[in-house]
């Protein structure tokens, strides 16, 4: 019995911590211990993918996600992805399902993303250049501008930065003399190069930059004029002949002038150029056509006063006769007398008659006068 007080003992204890344990429970608390939701590892994009691109260990990765959220047609390992393509542009995260990939990279290829647009381009590739071409690949797409009114110099310009080579059909085969073959590339561009790039197609020649890697897209501008290149070429040419007879030695030549580096014209100076050439030009028309009116003008009025002169009437006679007044105009003492009036009226006939009778009768009185004196 000497046993009975311990055991008491261990009931109390056990009895005590019970209650405390109910004690300081609150209404409502559940177990500390939370069942975990249930996962599972699925592939997912390890960075936006573009339709048509092959699934490999280089865009996808291993992610667990809750079970619940895992799409059925979810992949799970990298073998399962062998052989197929992102039938549409994956962003960064998406899981990988038998949904948005496919065994077939021309299906893929035929789906055109959003902000993309497809343009068809004319150009010429030689035979390697086509072996390493192929649908799916990247290329920069660059303009050669020859000189012209609106072109102060020969300049090439990139138009389209990796823009994803859809298909390219051969033209014809190439000549003897030329490798270059005639093809058509459909091209899948961003909607805010597509106008930059039809305008430079329909006044430029394109050519095609194949890219190696996709990300490496170089922003910077790479505008290159003919004034560049001939700078930048060195300078060639045969070496000075020395000849050792001295007496046959001739004069050490002038030196050259050494060439002046072109300046660069930027596109700011090249408007400025081209407004003034307009200006000029204007100006120039607008001179010669006030040089052109005032030599019409005094042209005009020369004959006008020569017009004039010559109906002035160098001698005019105007002869009084019974039946009227006839007038008479030479326009040179040379010159045979024109008939400018006849003035029949009976008015004036009487009034002639009248100073005709007079004069007659002043006449007589006169030779009536002569003798007497």
């Amino acid at each position: 019995m000497k046993f009975k007080p311990i055991l008491l003992a261990l009931v109390a204890l056990t009895i005590g911590l019970v209650t405390a344990v109910s004690v300081g429970r609150k209404p409502g608390d559940t177990s500390s211990e939370q069942k975990a939701p249930a996962t599972r590892s699925i592939l997912v994009a390890a960075v936006d993918i573009d339709a048509g691109v092959p699934m490999d260990s280089q865009n996808v990765r291993l992610d667990s996600r809750p079970t619940k959220d895992i799409p059925t047609t979810s992949f799970h390992s990298l073998p399962e992805l062998h052989s197929r393509f992102a039938l549409r542009r994956l962003k960064a995260g998406q899981p990988i399902t038998a949904t948005n990939t496919t065994t077939s990279s021309s299906t893929a290829l035929e789906t055109i993303p959003s902000g993309y647009r497809m343009c068809v381009i004319h150009t010429s590739m030689t035979p390697s250049f086509q072996a390493a071409l192929a649908p799916g690949c990247r290329v920069d797409v660059l303009v050669y501008l020859p000189q012209s009114m609106t072109v102060p110099a020969p300049i090439t310009r990139r138009v389209v930065t990796a823009a994803r080579v859809h298909r390219y059909d051969v033209e014809d085969q190439p000549g003897d003399n030329d490798p270059l073959v005639p093809c058509t590339v459909a091209l899948l561009v961003k909607q805010d190069e597509v106008q930059p790039l039809l305008l430079a197609a329909e006044n430029g020649l394109l050519r095609l930059s194949l890219v190696g890697d996709p990300t490496d897209t170089d922003k910077r501008q790479d505008d290159y004029t003919y004034q560049q290149l001939v700078a930048s070429m060195p300078v060639h040419g045969n070496p000075p002949l020395e000849i050792h007879d001295q007496s046959r030695q001739r004069l050490a030549p002038l030196p050259e002038p050494k060439e002046q580096t072109p300046v660069q014209v930027g596109e700011e100076r090249t408007a400025a150029m081209i407004e003034e050439a307009v200006a000029q030009a204007v100006s120039a028309a607008m001179l010669k056509a006030e040089e052109e009116y005032s030599v019409r003008t005094a042209r005009l009025v020369a004959e006008i006063e020569a017009e004039a002169e010559a109906k002035k009437m160098h001698w005019t006679m105007d002869i009084f006769t019974p039946t009227g007044v006839t007038q008479y105009h030479w326009k040179t003492p040379a010159s045979t007398p024109l008939v400018m009036m006849a003035d029949t009226r009976l008015e004036t006939i009487s009034e002639l008659q009248t100073t005709w009778q007079k004069i007659e009768t002043a006449l007589r009185d006169d030779e009536q006068d002569f003798p007497r004196k």
